[in-house]
């Protein structure tokens, strides 16, 4: 279980945020943020597929790591088109979606457009809020405000540090310390 919360008996429980979003005020922007139930991996991918350019830069922020590696930010090179991004967020699926110790970002490679899964199960999308919101409502999403559950937890797979190194093996990824910001709870 990547991210949840505790029960009224102090039993710890999957988190569901219900399938909700909210236009939320951003420096001199906004931003939508995303609060899925489940299926995180197939929302990325919609929401990304909606990029004007279909050309891609991901951002891996690895907060802790279990294969022995150093924590950072992993940049790819350039994903040429919207395919090969689906490829690799569909290949390693299970991993981002059950594991709460890290963080992936989309971005467009030719303009701001911006996607940030992060460790609590939620989307941050910058951009264009007019065709993100469309295609959230158009697979089920309602307006709602809401933020993380507190106290909360996020739980990891130890099993899953051969999943860590397939994908920092994917690309030849160039590797950052982590910033300020990276590591919140």
């Amino acid at each position: 279980m990547k991210f949840g919360s505790f029960d009224k008996d102090g039993n710890t429980i999957p988190h569901d945020y219900g399938d909700v979003y909210f236009l939320q005020p951003c420096g001199e922007s906004s931003r939508l943020v995303v609060g899925p139930s489940s299926r995180h991996i197939a929302i990325l991918d919609a929401l990304a597929a909606t990029f004007a350019e279909q050309r891609y830069y991901l951002l891996y922020v690895l907060l802790l790591s279990h294969a022995g590696r150093e924590p950072g930010r992993f940049q790819s090179p350039v994903v040429d088109s919207h395919e090969d991004l689906q490829l690799f967020i569909w290949t390693f699926q299970n991993f981002l979606e059950q594991d709460g110790r890290h963080h992936l970002w989309i971005s467009a490679a030719d303009s701001s457009q911006l996607l940030v899964y992060d460790q609590h199960n939620v989307i941050f999308a910058y951009g264009d809020d007019g065709r993100f919101e469309s295609v959230l409502k158009n697979m089920g999403f309602k307006e709602e405000a809401f933020w993380f559950p507190s106290p909360h937890f996020h739980g990891y797979e130890p099993s899953s540090s051969n999943a860590e190194n397939e994908l920092i093996s994917y690309f030849n990824w160039q590797r950052f310390d982590l910033q300020l910001g990276d590591e919140w709870d």
